[in-house]
């Protein structure tokens, strides 16, 4: 449960990371069915909602991407 705005990005961090702690890949941009490729690579996804959280990451969106993946701990 996402207990209010701050936590969210506590539990998409969580969840983009799991198939690296279950060891499925190596980065978490490999594991398909993740939002990871449209949070830490900047593809589109249709299925993905903004999230108003995710401006406070940095000031560009190729800066908010770069903190992003080392938050989730891809290569």
């Amino acid at each position: 449960m996402v207990q209010d705005d701050e936590h969210v990005l506590v539990v998409l961090r969580s969840i983009e990371a799991n198939p690296l702690r279950a060891s499925l890949v190596t980065d978490p941009a490999d594991y398909r069915w993740s939002s990871f490729q449209h949070h830490g690579l900047g593809r589109a996804d249709a299925l993905v909602s903004p999230l108003p959280e995710w401006e406070r990451l940095g000031r560009t969106e190729a800066e908010r991407r770069r903190r992003w993946r080392t938050k989730v701990g891809a290569r």
